[in-house]
């Protein structure tokens, strides 16, 4: 995946998923869909991926396997819903969850981006105008330059940062680090908590319904929510899985599993329709964290606004002081 994912690819890939789930629903084989796709596809890059893919089907890899092959482009999540749709037959269906989790997440960024612009100009502004005091009294544009550069840098280099730790395909240590700190950030840590779960439940409920045995299912959905913390406590359950123990109880004495989602998942598991409610755990899990980051993306431009301005207004008061101050020593 690259460094920085923009909402534009991840428009695209919901575009690629939107379409292949569409055409393969009209009852068109895979190979036939991903043809189609390549005459007009969604970005000019993606051409020359989907002709490996469609050589790679030839050969006789799954479809799992041939957009394995799309380096950099993917992501496990990708892959073990595609997996689960394959062997289920429900392949159209897994596309569509897939396409509309990549649009939402362009909406997303694309808002967050939008609020963010006006701040951003209010930073550039600010670090103009902070060292004017210096200009002022020196007349020396070098030393006032280096000052710009010097408030801007790090503005940069934080961005940058916020940016790569967004993305998902990290180590995992690293991975779990980001995971550890982003929990102490209120909204935040709930959202990515949601937004982990939500994942889950999908790659979970297809993968069950593509026959995979529990505990399979259950690991592998773990590593493709992509929170290390989920993964790590499921992929501890395999154990107490193989003596006997229900999922449900497991996941009720789970610290990373809320009391609303392990009851759900028990009522589903005791009456037989853990298909249904695997669905619904999904939806309310998606939209609380499509809310959370929503909030986010409202509220983060507003403070950091809020933070700017305050700053500049400290500085402006701080150069009238001073300069009163100097004035009035003259006088005297």
């Amino acid at each position: 995946m690259a460094l920085i994912v923009t909402p534009g690819q991840l428009r695209t890939r919901g575009n690629l998923y939107g379409q292949l789930s569409s055409l393969t629903a009209a009852g068109l084989g895979v190979i036939q869909a991903l043809e189609t796709i390549r005459k007009n596809p969604p970005a000019r890059h993606l051409k020359k991926s989907l002709g490996i893919a469609i050589e790679s089907i030839e050969r006789g890899s799954t479809f799992t396997d041939s957009i394995a092959t799309m380096t950099g482009w993917t992501t496990q999540f990708d892959l073990a819903l595609v997996e689960a749709g394959e062997r289920s037959g429900r392949l159209d269906a897994c596309l569509k969850v897939l396409g509309k989790y990549y649009d939402e997440r362009a909406k997303l960024a694309q808002s967050f981006i939008s609020e963010m612009s006006y701040p951003v100009f209010v930073f550039h502004f600010a670090a103009l105008i902070l060292p004017f005091s210096e200009l002022f009294r020196t007349g020396d544009f070098v030393v006032y330059g280096a000052k710009v550069f010097a408030l801007l840098l790090p503005g940069y280099a934080l961005a940058a940062i916020v940016l790569w730790l967004m993305q998902e395909e990290r180590s995992f240590a690293s991975r779990r680090i980001i995971e550890m700190i982003c929990r102490c950030v209120p909204v935040l840590g709930k959202g990515r908590q949601s937004l982990a779960l939500a994942r889950f439940t999908i790659a979970l409920e297809g993968l069950l319904n593509a026959g995979v045995l529990v505990i399979e299912a259950l690991e592998l959905a773990a590593k493709s929510s992509g929170s290390p913390a989920l993964e790590t406590e499921v992929l501890g359950w395999r154990s107490h899985l193989e003596r006997g123990v229900v999922p449900s109880d497991l996941i009720s004495d789970s610290k990373e599993f809320p009391d609303t989602y392990a009851s759900l998942y028990k009522s589903g598991e005791m009456s037989g329709k853990l298909h249904e409610n695997l669905p619904r755990l999904f939806e309310y899990y998606e939209s609380d964290a499509s809310a959370k980051f929503s909030a986010l993306a409202r509220w983060l431009p507003r403070m950091f606004y809020l933070g700017v301005m305050l700053i500049v207004a400290y500085k402006v008061v701080t150069f009238y002081q001073e300069y009163f101050n100097n004035m009035n020593q003259f006088l005297q």
